[in-house]
């Protein structure tokens, strides 16, 4: 007497019932998707929407101002008021950038908290 056990023999079925029966998926819009959402996960989207549209007009307004900042370097102008001119610009376009920076901080953070 050996103490094997016996083979198992396995079936394989060539074809998968439920592959067959496989419906497409519905598709959703993303207006259902978002009556789903919480009223905190609507204002968050909003907020990041709009704090999008700020930080996208950070831009061409910081390019407005090098053009106004360019024109300090005029012949007109002495060294002193020159660099006078220029303080001011630097100190706009650094709270400019921190600003910036912030917003596209909590603006990234709303888009990935909500979705």
């Amino acid at each position: 007497m050996s103490n094997t056990e016996p083979e198992k023999e396995y079936q394989v079925k060539p074809n998968n019932p439920k592959a067959e029966n496989k419906e497409k998926p519905k598709e959703v819009t993303l207006s259902k998707i978002y009556s789903l959402a919480s009223c905190k996960e609507k204002s968050l989207l909003y907020l990041s929407a709009f704090l999008s549209v700020i930080n996208g007009a950070a831009t061409p307004g910081l390019m407005y101002l090098w053009g106004d900042s360019t024109d300090t370097f005029s012949a007109e102008n002495t060294p002193e008021e020159t660099l006078d001119e220029l303080r001011d610009y630097v100190i706009i376009f650094i709270i400019a950038g921190c600003a910036s920076f912030v917003i596209f901080i909590f603006q990234v953070y709303g888009f990935k908290y909500v979705g």
